[in-house]
């Protein structure tokens, strides 16, 4: 690596050099890929990759990376059709492999793809959040426009706000000679639908936008959707485990019947937190890729985790509880006096029978520990909220560096997300805290309960900062306080 930017600081070699779009070195012990350095002739670190099999197992070994990265007509498709010239930064990017089978998959399915079958299920991508979703995103769609396997590519984005920013993202990806469209209304979306100018082959919008167009006044008529039903539509959606389990996306599936569906992800819908009975998989149909946070924190392409343990309740006294649940007794004494309770109760009692936490023997089947048969309600006692406050308080200057940093904390449901946010008002009012969730979704206690919590959040935002926001208004509160509230978010967290 040092000899390639001593070689490019010559300037004989500078011709040479960037006359490539991406290099390979090898050491004894590892090789990586990284693209040309540009115009100003730095190499950037963060952009240094290992080649890795479609497990994400990393290739080092020479023999391997010749018969891999190196191979024709890989190294060709590599340079020639997976790198990005990134024009946010100015970058020349070359995709990770991850991204590379990703894109590939996505863009081989569609140009297998028997139109008139009516199978929409093309399949999902499971990459860790950081991993570079919107990229590979983009060059699957760019992958098939070029090939013009399709004729329209529709970026499907469950939020307005993500939507700018992916916009953004996607334009800042885009060749030269590539333009990607943008929908502010559903008039303009309906247009871009029925053009034939190939200009308006990549377009980004909204589901909610997308599922409205038929119910628009003077919007889609029996002939529109009928012709554009005759187009080959593929939609790809960001962030799949959103809303896109709701009414809306089958209203847009029975828009367009013949279109496929491809869904981006890092947290995936399985069969144990399934919504209404449907999964990633029933929804996009099969898994495509994966690239897991395990293997993203290995690759340090996503930050690790620094977690530390705060005791709520002692392990002794939660192995206790559930040793008489399995035994079926009220008290110890109980337990203990009956021959086959007892058997039961020091089983669960004795860590070296039952864990405290669960694990995969070498036959590869999961043994479930003691934290396997707590029930979640034990996190919504006062006992566990309180020390929980009690803990973040404690160390905020600390962690926070005095409020020079932000801290975002996850709850996993809109009531437990208001519990915190009042608490934390309560104990610490100085400190400024806000809470963001969707208003549209209710995941459990009620609807009186969440209208009254809601109000009061955005009632205690607009004495802080001087603004008039109602409850109709709440989507332009979410941006604002990204801006404006400093210290403490508490962000709701749907898996149910």
């Amino acid at each position: 690596m040092r000899k390639t930017q001593k070689q490019n600081a010559r300037s004989k070699y500078k011709p040479l050099i960037t006359a490539f779009a991406c290099h390979e070195t090898q050491s004894a012990k590892e090789t990586v890929y990284f693209a040309n350095p540009g115009p100003d002739g730095k190499f950037n670190p963060d952009y240094y990759f290992h080649w890795a099999d479609y497990n994400n197992e990393p290739i080092n070994e020479w023999d391997k990376v010749a018969s891999t990265l190196l191979s024709i007509p890989m190294a060709h498709q590599l340079i020639g059709f997976y790198t990005v010239a990134d024009d946010s930064d100015g970058v020349l990017k070359v995709m990770r492999s991850y991204q590379y089978f990703a894109a590939s998959a996505i863009s081989d399915k569609v140009s297998k793809t028997k139109w008139e079958a009516g199978n929409q299920l093309g399949g999902y991508v499971w990459h860790t959040t950081g991993s570079g979703k919107t990229m590979t995103s983009f060059k699957s769609a760019q992958l098939i426009a070029s090939s013009k396997d399709a004729d329209k590519v529709i970026f499907l984005m469950d939020r307005i706000e993500l939507g700018t920013q992916s916009l953004k993202e996607y334009r800042g990806f885009a060749d030269e000679n590539e333009s990607v469209q943008a929908t502010e209304n559903t008039g303009v979306l309906i247009t871009k639908l029925k053009s034939t100018d190939p200009a308006d082959t990549l377009i980004v919008t909204s589901i909610q936008k997308m599922s409205n167009i038929k119910d628009e006044a003077g919007g889609l008529k029996a002939s529109d959707i009928e012709y554009i039903n005759g187009k080959r539509i593929v939609f790809i959606v960001d962030e799949a485990h959103r809303s896109t389990f709701g009414d809306m996306l089958i209203t847009i599936k029975t828009t367009f019947p013949k279109a496929i569906f491809f869904g981006f992800t890092g947290t995936p819908i399985q069969d144990e937190n399934q919504k209404k009975k449907n999964t990633t998989t029933t929804v996009f149909g099969n898994e495509l890729h994966r690239y897991s946070i395990a293997d993203g924190i290995r690759d340090k392409n996503v930050l690790g985790f620094d977690p530390y343990k705060v005791l709520t309740f002692k392990d002794k006294d939660v192995r206790k509880v559930v040793a008489l649940e399995k035994a079926k007794a009220q008290t110890e004494e109980e337990a203990i006096s009956d021959p086959i309770k007892s058997k039961v109760y020091y089983k669960y009692m004795d860590a070296g029978q039952v864990g405290m936490v669960g694990h995969f023997d070498s036959k590869g089947d999961y043994i479930k520990g003691i934290e396997d048969y707590i029930p979640n309600v034990q996190y919504q006692t006062e006992e566990h909220t309180t020390t929980v406050v009690k803990d973040i308080l404690e160390n905020w200057v600390t962690l926070s560096h005095n409020s020079k940093f932000h801290a975002i904390f996850a709850t996993s449901s809109i009531p437990e997300a208001i519990n915190y946010y009042r608490m934390i008002k309560e104990m610490k009012p100085e400190l400024k805290v806000t809470a963001l969730f969707d208003p549209n979704i209710d995941n459990g206690g009620g609807v009186a309960f969440k209208e009254a919590g809601l109000v009061e959040i955005i009632e205690d935002y607009n004495e802080r900062y001087g603004q008039d926001f109602t409850i109709p208004t709440f989507a332009n509160t979410n941006t604002l306080v990204q801006c404006e509230a400093n210290n403490v978010y508490i962000i709701n967290i749907f898996r149910s």
